[in-house]
């Protein structure tokens, strides 16, 4: 009876290792993140910082390198606080598939049959793009932002621009194709969604939709669509980008701040709650609605990043060596985010900078995280 049962222990063991260790390379750990973030850090032309976060199932580690205010020499902390650009487009998903659990909206509702159509007709594919399309990036809208936005933003820069005005920047401008037909990222669709809640909610504040629906739900307190007071709040790492051919502090520029697709600021561990509560713990939408939101389109080229609200890493490998990651990566001015879980593994890595030049593609590559593309 005791070796049947050390065979089976044994066995048990190997099932619930071997695979990890042997398939998937060695396990991610924390003195190869610091090392990276050091690297950094200390070579970069922007000299700024990051934070990582490293989850495993070994460990778990909040890293910080680098400054946060680099004129005052003020250390990045790992309860600082970053914009997190596009990483916002998961909140929002979450609360668009929440409202269709509801009975308010489908996958298959056209965004012309809820929003004003005489505020987005000049909109090429307005018309014709269903919730559906807006969540996984078919709509062939393009994307307001680009050069005519940034160098408004830039030089407006106390400008809280709301949805119209952004959006009046892709004004009868042609889509890349038929709505529905392909993929091309746009965050077009995700301010419309915004819109979208606003709307069904009837709030004007996304600030008070999103606590009620994610942040309380997840116990996230440091998360937020920032205010148009000035100047910032202290726990806000400055942000770092190339204007011309200086690299300047551009934290108080406002980047569409009150818009769903990049507007939120957040922090490392507000990150991990909601990929916790998301992906592990499956709190916050039916499973059925995370399924759709985590599927793979096999018809996408191996540069799109798949999925409905996530973006997903490896889909493109072959290879069984790297495990699918769900998440999503961002970019605003002068910040860089990424926040990815894999469910074979375990493993959970948010990285949150406050420079936009950070490679965060390339530290994950290194990490062994990230498939090379072919």
């Amino acid at each position: 009876m005791k070796m049947s049962f050390c065979i089976i222990a044994t066995l048990f063991c190997l099932f619930c290792i071997s695979p990890y260790q042997s398939v998937y390379g060695d396990p991610l750990n924390s003195n190869e993140v610091k090392k990276y973030l050091d690297d950094y850090t200390l070579n970069t032309p922007s000299k700024a910082g990051a934070v990582a976060l490293l989850h495993t199932n070994t460990e778990r580690q909040i890293i910080a390198s680098g400054y946060a205010n680099k004129e005052k020499k003020l250390p990045i902390t790992t309860d600082s606080r970053f914009h997190i650009a596009s990483l916002t487009k998961m909140f929002t998903a979450v609360i668009i598939y929440q409202l269709i659990e509801e009975g308010h909206l489908t996958l298959d509702t056209k965004v012309s049959h809820i929003l004003d159509s005489k505020v987005y007709e000049k909109i090429d594919n307005f018309g014709d793009a269903t919730i559906e399309m807006l969540l996984e990036h078919s709509s062939g809208m393009p994307d307001f932002i680009g050069s005519a936005f940034d160098e408004a933003a830039i030089n407006a820069k106390n400008h809280n621009w709301s949805a119209e005005e952004a959006l009046n920047f892709i004004q009868d401008t042609p889509a890349h194709f038929k709505a529905g037909s392909e993929y091309a990222y746009s965050s077009t669709g995700y301010v419309l969604l915004g819109e979208v809640i606003k709307l069904i909610e009837q709030e004007d504040d996304l600030n008070k939709i999103f606590k009620r629906r994610i942040f309380d739900p997840c116990d996230i307190h440091n998360t937020y669509f920032p205010p148009s007071t000035r100047p910032r709040a202290s726990q806000l790492a400055r942000g770092y980008d190339m204007i011309g051919i200086h690299m300047r502090d551009v934290s108080d520029i406002m980047w569409g701040e009150r818009l769903a697709d990049g507007g939120l600021v957040s922090t490392a561990e507000d990150l991990e709650k909601f990929l916790t509560a998301l992906l592990i713990e499956k709190s916050l939408i039916s499973p059925e609605h995370l399924s759709i939101m985590m599927d793979i389109d096999k018809t996408l080229p191996d540069h799109a990043p798949g999925g409905r609200g996530l973006m997903l890493l490896n889909h493109y490998d072959h290879s069984g060596a790297y495990p699918l990651y769900y998440g999503h990566f961002g970019l605003y001015l002068g910040y860089r985010s990424a926040a990815f879980y894999a469910p074979d593994t375990g493993d959970m890595i948010i990285i949150l900078a406050n420079s936009a030049d950070f490679p965060t593609h390339t530290m994950l590559e290194k990490l062994g995280i990230l498939a090379p593309l072919k």
